[in-house]
């Protein structure tokens, strides 16, 4: 082993406590960073159970949209503006939660119902960041656990296409278990389209113009768009819910029929949704207060109600009452979302209701929400704390001057940086608001302006129905002028802006507007009681079922000054959020890349400065490793270029002083192996010291050239030393080969250890056994006589250490199984083997090995029998036949151990007849024809005992 000196000089330094030193160890901040990292990943796992504080232990609905339940009683519904998700079981509590945006598993959804495998499905609409207009309409299946399985059907649009309504799809539904759509074909006419929902590969309708991909289509003969609703109640099947509350019918065999004309007294008045429930019965919503049933085996169809604020209050629910859509239940009845009291209301088949404004967290999710906000808390701390003991250590520590000035400076800046980003932002914020503010008050005053008091004193939400309203001239007048404020929405600069008309009749607010609008607006709001009051103009935020909405608010006034109406202009605080959120990011982006500059600029200009410093410390770490042939070009003209010579000078001084070094340690590892100071723990000999000792576990290996005396005499003292050095030249690298290294040459006699085990002693053993054949070979006979040699194996515990003085130290290995390694040694001449091996190496032994069985044995100095092992090689010349006589060899020995000495001599003449060379089954037989004459030794048990070694 080459010992090179790899010291590196160090410069003093004051001692730091213990605590601190802990504190600040690079183990405990790694740890801190690992804890901060896996409190984030967690934090953002569980960012959907997060809710409105820590300590909340129900989440309050807020604008519900719709729900839908499942034949197992699970719900799920959408509410806040269609952008979150909510999952709850039969007793209403809360299962799981999902944020709607553009990075979550939906952006603005509706559900649309359950397969017959638990599954539920969202209606989904993209909208583009841009231009507002819708990019993508999906369809998307979850499981019951809320986890996204992925777009069942998915619709992009581009350019044109993303404000063209009539390209889009429209009424989705899911019937048992099969979607359905509505979308005109590429000829303009429309078609009702269906794909099974439980397909393992969901067709795939990809660009708008492809017009469903592989759907079954079927033609339609009328308009679409030309009603509210249509409601499929199978394939062949539909009903079409007009304007003024009529029902058509239309079937693949008949076409297009009227159903229910809608003239009885108890008339459909605003018709806002049509529905088929589990038994196949029709379900109408009017003005978004009253519920019918339609059963369709009735003729006529007669119209029954089933939910209205009266038949709620017979449920002793108060209050008004208000839904946007109806979820028919798996078992009969209802559920809807009365939006006047943000309620979930669940109507049974047998008229009886119950609402509640919230939903339980149930205990594992309030513990799931406790773990996401301290997963959030925990991932802050720890990055604090990491960071800042990272700074305490490099500051504390022998640190390079230009990592502490970046450690200075760079906070510094990104501070400034962040600062100035934030000042911007604010800054340009403020000014968009106020420019937001300025423009939608103003189109508000300008629409109020425009807008005839008689017309909107005129228009008669209470006695007129829908059809009879969107055709009253008051209606056309009120629209004329909210096209005219935004050109219909037909301009980029104001396509995203959206005026409306409230007006409160009956102490209930309506809302009128663009492309045949009208309807009953449930959601309280003081800004606009505070107009109808005040007569002020009123600028806020607001969300409903639709989304978020920024608006401004202007009095409409009669010809006597009074306020008789509101005039709104609104649009979408979603996009608005979405680009602030974009700024901030791309702010965030942008202030990362200027402290990237910054710390380039300071790189480069530090390596310019300090490029001759920066050779002289990669000098001295090149000597540090031992390369003492370096040599610095330093042309500095001054005192950097001075010490760069004197570095030379010492490099080359201390090369002089570390190759005298090496060659000693070379001679040195030549009487104490590398091995043997790694078992220790050491990597110089200059470490060791009288006493080292240690404990372990290796094999061990003897050999010993047989009557080596004889050879002595013949080659005489000079010619024994030469012998002996070929021939320990050969065993050498035949045990360094097999992992193991030579301890002690006794003569010529060698004692090998393995670390590796029996495997590596076993390996060493064969390869020695090999190299011996080969040496053999080319020394030829000696004194008329083949040389060979024996080979003993043994493995166990044995103490490896140093013995010895004060003045003379050697190492050596103390153990019982290197006694018993020696006496197996002895034994191979007896039995005529090359190599035996214990029983221990074959218990031990992991890979196959060519063992065969021979004797048991109780060595002088031993107690216990040693099982012994001949170990073959497949390349013997009597390998074969050894493997063939084993049967025989052992049927023998166990005869022979039971003291049935002339059964066990017939087994070995078996044994002998196969294999005549076998030396053992031969010795073994001897012994039976002595037992069998003079009586086996006093309580025989089939065990040779050897006195003498």
């Amino acid at each position: 082993m080459v010992l090179l000196y790899t010291g590196t000089m160090k410069k003093p330094h004051r001692p730091v406590h213990p605590f601190v030193s802990k504190l600040v160890s690079g183990q405990f901040r790694l740890f801190l960073m690992v804890l901060a990292a896996l409190s984030a990943l967690l934090a953002w796992l569980t960012d959907d159970y997060r809710f409105e504080s820590p300590q909340a232990s129900a989440v309050e609905f807020n604008a519900i949209r719709l729900g839908m339940e499942s034949a197992d009683g699970d719900i799920v519904l959408l509410d806040d503006g269609e952008r979150r998700l909510l999952g709850l079981d039969s007793a209403g509590r809360l299962r799981f939660m999902r944020r709607g945006g553009r990075d979550g598993d939906f952006f603005s959804a509706r559900p649309l119902g359950f397969d017959s495998l638990g599954r539920f499905y969202l209606d989904d609409t993209v909208t583009d960041l841009d231009s507002s207009n819708t990019a993508r309409r999906q369809i998307l299946r979850f499981d019951r656990t809320g986890r996204s399985l992925g777009p069942v059907l998915r619709f992009d649009f581009e350019g044109d296409a993303m404000s063209d309504w009539e390209a889009h799809p429209v009424y989705a539904q899911l019937v048992g278990d099969t979607l359905y759509w509505f979308m005109k074909n590429a000829a303009g006419a429309w078609e009702l389209l269906s794909a099974p929902a439980l397909a393992d590969q969901p067709d795939q309708a990809g660009q708008a113009d492809s017009g469903g991909g592989a759907a079954t289509r079927t033609a339609l003969d009328f308009d679409a768009y030309d009603c509210v609703d249509i409601a499929v109640r199978s394939a062949g099947e539909l009903f079409i819910l007009g304007y003024d509350g009529s029902i058509q019918r239309w079937t693949a065999a008949t076409g297009l029929a009227d159903w229910y004309r809608n003239d009885s007294p108890s008339r459909i008045r605003f018709p806002d949704q049509l529905a088929v429930d589990a038994r196949q019965r029709l379900l109408v919503l009017d003005g978004k207060r009253t519920v019918y049933r339609f059963d369709p085996v009735d003729d006529p169809p007669s119209p029954m109600v089933v939910l209205s604020p009266d038949s709620l209050a017979g449920s002793g629910l108060a209050g008004p009452l208000a839904c946007q859509d109806l979820g028919p239940r798996p078992g009969g009845g209802l559920i809807v979302g009365n939006q006047y009291g943000d309620e979930l209301v669940r109507l049974a088949p047998d008229g009886s209701a119950i609402a509640v404004a919230s939903t339980e967290l149930s205990p594992w999710l309030q513990g799931l929400h406790l773990a996401a906000w301290l997963a959030v808390y925990a991932a802050l701390l720890c990055l604090a704390s990491a960071v800042f003991l990272s700074y305490l250590r490099l500051l504390a520590s022998r640190t390079p001057l230009v990592v502490k000035q970046l450690l200075v400076f760079l906070p510094l800046i990104a501070v400034m940086v962040f600062a100035v980003g934030a000042y911007i932002f604010n800054g340009l914020n403020t000014i968009l608001d106020s420019q937001l503010k300025d423009r939608l008050l103003h189109i508000a005053h300008l629409g109020a302006a425009k807008l005839g008091s008689g017309d909107v004193e005129a228009l008669d939400y209470v006695g007129l129905g829908l059809q009879e309203l969107l055709v009253s001239e008051p209606y056309l007048a009120t629209v004329a002028v909210t096209d005219a404020v935004v050109n219909r929405n037909e301009d980029p600069w104001d396509s995203q802006i959206f005026p409306y008309v409230y007006k409160k009749q009956d102490g209930v607010w309506w809302i009128a507007g663009s492309f045949d609008y009208a309807e009953l607006y449930p959601y309280f709001k003081p800004e606009f009681e505070a107009v109808l009051a005040e007569g002020s103009a009123q600028y806020f935020r607001y969300s409903d079922v639709y989304g978020s909405w920024l608006s401004a608010l202007a009095p409409v006034r009669d010809e006597a000054g009074e306020v008789v109406a509101v005039f709104e202009a609104s649009m979408s605080a979603e996009s608005l959020d979405e680009a602030r959120r974009g700024y901030i990011l791309n702010s965030v982006l942008g202030g990362a890349a200027i402290l990237g500059l910054f710390l380039l600029a300071f790189s480069v200009f530090t390596a310019f400065l300090l490029r001759s410093v920066r050779k002289l410390r990669e000098g001295a770490a090149r000597v540090a490793v031992g390369d003492f042939d370096v040599q610095i070009d330093i042309r500095s003209r001054d005192e950097i270029e001075e010490l760069g010579t004197a570095f030379n000078a010492m490099s080359s001084e201390i090369k002089g002083h570390v190759d005298n070094l090496n060659k000693l340690n070379r001679a040195n590892e030549r009487f104490v192996p590398r091995e043997f100071l790694q078992k220790l723990g050491y990597t110089s000999i200059t470490e060791v010291g009288l006493g080292d000792q240690v404990l372990t576990d290796m094999g061990v290996l003897f050999s010993d050239i047989r009557d080596f005396t004889t050879i002595t005499e013949s080659l005489g003292p000079a010619g024994t030393m030469d012998f002996l050095n070929t021939y320990l030249a050969v065993v050498g690298p035949a045990v360094r080969a097999a992992g193991g290294f030579i301890d002690k040459y006794i003569g010529d006699a060698v004692m090998a250890l393995f670390p590796g085990g029996a495997d590596d002693a076993l390996a060493g053993a064969v390869g020695l056994s090999r190299a011996m054949d080969e040496f053999r070979a080319t020394v030829g006979l000696i004194d008329g006589k083949e040389l060979s040699a024996g080979i003993g194996l043994n493995i166990g515990q044995l103490m490896l250490g140093v013995i010895g003085e004060a003045q003379r130290f050697d190492g050596t290995v103390i153990a019982d199984a290197v006694n018993l390694a020696s006496r197996i040694e002895s034994l191979t001449k007896l039995y005529g083997v090359r190599i035996l091996a214990s029983g221990a190496i074959k218990q031990r032994m992991r890979q196959p090995h060519q063992l065969r069985f021979l004797d048991l044995v109780r060595v002088k100095g031993k107690h216990k029998a040693v099982r012994l092992y001949e170990v073959l090689r497949k390349d013997d010349a009597d390998y074969g036949s050894k493997t063939a006589a084993a049967k025989s060899y052992i049927a023998g020995f166990e005869l022979y151990r039971g003291g049935r000495f002339d059964e066990a001599a017939l087994s070995f003449e078996s044994a002998l007849a196969v294999c005549p060379t076998d030396r053992p089954a031969a010795l073994l037989l001897q012994r039976c024809g002595d037992y069998s004459r003079q009586g086996a030794p006093q309580g025989w048990r089939g065990i040779t005992e050897f006195h003498e070694k």
